[in-house]
């Protein structure tokens, strides 16, 4: 072939070449694929895959599971975003935020949905029908206590009246409407406070974050309830059946291996030592606001200033876990009827609901119920270096058991507390990946 020849024909298939990549990135620019974001790359989507992966390795799901011996138990799941960029100084502290906002959304969620089956569960009393409303089968438009109400209003006139009178109200001299509005009312309060008093014992389970979101199943189980009933109660006793591997230092020890481990710990935990004893653990951190270029001073009133707010974190987790029974009788006028109302109305389409009904319940809680902390210790201190950032976090591990409880009515020594220092570390600009905590609880106790 002439060189000419070559040439041209070399010339060409560059062209060609070019022409059809050209083509090529065209068709990319054009595909789904490229002009809107890709679901695995985003936060919530990773974090749901290991919240599924965790869910299925142990056969359950979320909402209402069953177990061969006719126990029952729910998972709820919350999720917030981290709302501080990743070398933000407020980083740290914005996880927590994120964990406290994603515990919320899961209570919430349990509460609205605890409503929904209370509701259910007297209308199948009052109809005596074994029926109960699927919420399968509702549209999207209209709540589950929406039509549980009406069906509650359709039901004669004397079934009416017994309700009313069963609610300390006397139906004598009220038209049809008006005991149609008292029952409703009644109605309402009734569910919704008999929701509210099965928060009592609702904790994280575990815990997951990537970074940029945080999310939280969490569980509640009518033998949690009782359990955390008598510890309010003083009342808690060994269970051997449910003895663990060690003391409770030393089933943390064994799960949460160095001081960082701790990081990706948040919330309260039920655990069980060598001799079947419950112990809360609460686990709380703060961040410390500061970079090298701190002086030692400002950096170790930093460093008390984190310290002592984790510490009161710890504490008020502990106290919120046992203050969670908010307990009712027909008098009790504790909701105004807005907050009745927003609980008992929530629906599939209204945003944020369950978060905003976690914010109500936890703010009653705290306002209206007290416990005594007597025998609450701390197990460790602890200070380490996030290990995808390099921010130093301090923090804190509080426990109570009944052994605490004795340890302190006794006058017995408590024990003490060590602060260990972590490893520093900082993975500046490397891909963060999903991290959890520990699994304290593989034989779900609840």
């Amino acid at each position: 072939m002439h060189i000419k020849n070559i040439q041209t024909y070399i010339i060409f298939a560059v062209f060609s070449g070019l022409s059809v990549q050209l083509q090529a990135n065209e068709n990319v620019a054009d595909s789904p694929q490229h002009n809107f974001p890709v679901a695995e790359q985003q936060s919530s989507s990773k974090l749901m895959k290991k919240r599924n992966d965790y869910l299925s390795e142990r056969g359950w799901q979320l909402g209402s599971n069953a177990r061969d011996d006719g126990s029952s138990f729910y998972i709820s799941w919350g999720q917030a975003d981290i709302a501080a960029g990743q070398q933000d100084l407020a980083f740290p502290d914005a996880r927590v935020a994120a964990f406290e906002q994603a515990l919320l959304d899961a209570k919430g969620q349990f509460v609205t949905s605890r409503a929904e089956q209370v509701a259910s569960e007297s209308i199948s009393e009052i109809y005596t029908d074994d029926r109960p409303v699927d919420p399968n089968s509702l549209s999207d438009e209209r709540s589950v206590m929406a039509v549980i109400t009406e069906k509650l209003l359709a039901v004669g006139e004397a079934k009416l009246d017994e309700f009313l009178r069963e609610n300390g109200i006397d139906p004598a001299g009220l038209s049809k409407q008006e005991k149609r509005i008292q029952a409703k009312n009644e109605f309402q309060k009734t569910v919704t406070r008999k929701a509210m008093d099965s928060v009592v014992g609702f904790r994280p389970l575990t815990t997951f974050e990537d970074g940029g979101s945080v999310g939280v199943v969490a569980v509640y189980s009518p033998k949690q309830e009782a359990l955390a009933r008598s510890i309010r109660n003083q009342s808690v006793v060994a269970q051997p059946s449910l003895a663990g591997p060690g003391t409770v230092q030393e089933i943390l020890d064994g799960s949460l291996t160095k001081d960082s481990d701790y990081i990706f710990q948040h919330g309260v935990r039920l655990l069980y030592d060598n001799k079947g004893n419950p112990w809360l653990v609460g686990f709380a951190q703060a961040g410390v606001k500061a970079t090298k270029q701190a002086s030692r001073l400002k950096l170790n009133m930093l460093i008390k200033g984190s310290r002592q707010a984790a510490a009161d974190l710890a504490r008020a987790q502990m106290a919120e876990f046992l203050q969670g029974t908010v307990s009712y009788d027909s008098s009790t006028t504790l909701l105004s009827s807005a907050e009745i109302a927003e609980i008992s109305q929530a629906n599939k389409t209204q945003v944020n609901t369950t978060t905003n009904v976690g914010k109500l319940v936890q703010t009653k809680i705290r306002q209206n119920a007290k416990v005594s902390m007597e025998g609450l210790t701390t197990l460790k201190n602890w200070s380490a270096n996030h290990p995808d950032t390099g921010h130093l976090i301090v923090g804190e591990v509080v426990a109570w058991s009944p052994m605490t409880l004795a340890s302190v009515r006794s006058s017995a020594a408590e024990i003490n507390t060590t602060a260990q220092q972590g490893s520093q570390g900082n993975k500046k600009g490397a891909a963060v990946p999903v991290r959890s905590g520990a699994d304290f609880e593989s034989n779900a106790s609840f």
